[in-house]
């Protein structure tokens, strides 16, 4: 299971919508949804921000600080 497939089951697992997760994270659930599909691969800007809260890349701010 790729990580893309782990987030959605995570998703379906708790019984949580991802748009209803989108909006209370701030973010419009389409751009969420084209992160999760794989159309956004999330390298730059709001949907490298919605990859990071997903899990699927790291933290910048804590790679930083490992690298230390």
């Amino acid at each position: 299971m790729n990580k893309l497939e782990a987030v959605k089951a995570d998703f379906e697992n708790r019984g949580e919508a991802i748009s209803e997760w989108a909006q209370r994270e701030g973010f419009e659930p389409r751009n969420v949804y084209a992160v999760l599909s794989g159309r956004n691969r999330g390298i730059r800007g709001e949907a490298h921000i919605i990859a990071v809260r997903l899990g699927l890349k790291p933290d910048p701010k804590n790679v930083m600080k490992e690298e230390k």
